[in-house]
């Protein structure tokens, strides 16, 4: 049966096509086979009307110039013969092993005139084959059918990744959950290991009192001035609280610490700054009723419908966030109150001055799970 070879080629660029894109494209050219190749930073589309069309091409480039060349390939679905003459390609055929001999034999051409060539054989051909020289050409360069081409590796194998990733995933969820169901439950281990967070024993990472820490901050931020120093922010980050002053030249360098930083040139218009850090770890918890969980929620849900003027309250995952404009301490204060018994912990708070009150924002997330 001979075979159309003609190849055609087309750039897609830096993206690789999508297998439906490269269907679309081969049916409405009338093509039946196509290939994808990545070569010099681009995806290279090939359509050919046979499959055997790049490995003809691939051969062709071993064809002595102006010789009668027979080339006899192992390809497909049974022997494939390439026929050249005088340096051009004549015929291209598919059909059986003894139709191709057949075929050679009565050409009547002369035997110096003719080269034989094959690839792909391993048992013994027959005449006139039987000494024909090996060709290789480069097999990756195979033509598919357009429904065949989804089972490419190129497409195949990204899919088989995430479905094993998937299913990894399912599976340790469901031996975590397995041995947590299954563990044995020891009360007093993790009663003692409760107490050791709450105390500060895993790193310092214990629960402070807001109401108690919001009294720190408010006495702070009660006295804007300080001499010749003027309050810039109050933050907490962990159990250290830090208040931050500018001090303005000339009367600010009469009353410097070592920690005080000059800018060069210090004027009114370039403040020196000034840091104070404090340990407050050992802020007591004041005596008082810790709310249940869903209390807690229930708490937290009414703040969200609450209709409050310039405070803004997110939930992030485990982490609920308050932010505030134009604020009074006094209503800070308030809302420090109605949070001091929700069993949650103090991640981060800051307080900074503004023209009409104060700015800031609170952190607080859920505490760690106590592990038996």
């Amino acid at each position: 049966m001979q075979a159309a070879v003609g190849v055609f080629r087309e750039c897609w660029g830096v993206k690789r096509p999508p297998v439906k894109a490269v269907q679309e494209r081969a049916k409405s050219l009338g093509y039946r086979y196509a290939q994808l190749y990545f070569i010099a930073g681009n995806w290279w589309l090939s359509l050919a009307m046979a499959a055997c069309a790049d490995a003809v091409l691939g051969i062709s480039a071993k064809v002595r110039p102006q010789a009668q060349c027979w080339i006899l390939v192992k390809h497909g679905n049974g022997p494939l013969l390439i026929i050249w003459q005088q340096g051009r390609l004549h015929r291209v055929c598919q059909q059986s092993l003894t139709d191709c001999v057949a075929e050679c034999n009565s050409a009547g051409a002369c035997v110096e005139e003719q080269q034989y060539l094959q690839h792909g054989w391993v048992e013994p051909l027959p005449e006139p084959w039987a000494d024909a020289v090996d060709v290789d050409y480069d097999r990756s360069q195979r033509l598919v059918a357009l429904e065949s081409l989804p089972q490419l590796a190129l497409y195949r194998k990204p899919r088989r990744r995430w479905q094993w990733l998937v299913v990894l995933a399912l599976l340790l969820t469901a031996a975590a959950g397995g041995w947590w169901m299954l563990a044995p439950v020891d009360t007093e281990h993790s009663k003692a290991q409760l107490e050791a967070v709450n105390a500060g024993a895993k790193g310092g990472r214990q629960r402070l009192p807001l109401a108690a820490v919001f009294e720190q901050v408010e006495h702070l931020a009660m006295r804007r001035w300080q001499g010749a120093w003027q309050l810039q922010s109050v933050e907490l980050k962990g159990t250290h609280l830090t208040t931050r002053y500018h001090g303005y030249a000339p009367l600010a360098l009469y009353s410097m610490q070592q920690t005080d930083v000059i800018n060069s040139g210090a004027n009114q218009q370039q403040p020196i700054t000034r840091s104070q850090v404090q340990d407050i770890s050992t802020v007591q918890q004041p005596s008082a009723d810790q709310l249940s969980p869903w209390r807690s929620d229930a708490l937290l849900r009414a703040l969200l419908t609450e209709n409050r003027p310039g405070l803004k309250i997110q939930r992030l995952g485990s982490q609920w966030q308050f932010n505030w404009q134009h604020w009074s301490l006094p209503q800070l204060r308030e809302l420090s109150q109605r949070l001091a018994a929700v069993p949650l912990h103090l991640q981060k708070l800051s307080l900074i001055p503004s023209e009409q009150g104060w700015n800031g924002n609170l952190t607080l997330t859920n505490p760690p799970k106590v592990m038996p």
